[in-house]
């Protein structure tokens, strides 16, 4: 599994190319209605994670198409955020590789 990585000083600008472009915004967030397995993940997507205590800043939440959940039980108030991106980059996979 090889993903290209970047790094911008302002992130919301390049969102907007990206969706210009014709991929997909996807981000995590806790409270979102739509668990991660129900994204078409074989669509060119940009994926956003944002840190595990504030998640992703407000100002970027305008640039995003989708924001999904990784349910988990009550007790566990969010996972690392390695942990999420394992979990979401496993299920673009899984999707990719189905007949």
């Amino acid at each position: 599994l090889a993903l290209p990585i970047k790094r911008f000083e302002s992130l919301g600008p390049r969102l907007q190319d990206a969706r210009e472009q014709g991929l997909q915004v996807v981000a995590a967030a806790a409270e979102a209605p739509t668990a991660y397995w129900e994204v078409d993940w074989t669509r060119p997507t940009v994926l956003l994670l944002g840190n595990e205590g504030a998640g992703i800043a407000m100002t970027l939440r305008d640039h995003v198409d989708i924001e999904v959940r990784i349910p988990h039980a009550e007790s566990v108030e969010s996972l690392n955020v390695a942990v999420a991106a394992a979990l979401l980059m496993f299920e673009r996979r899984r999707q990719q590789q189905a007949p």
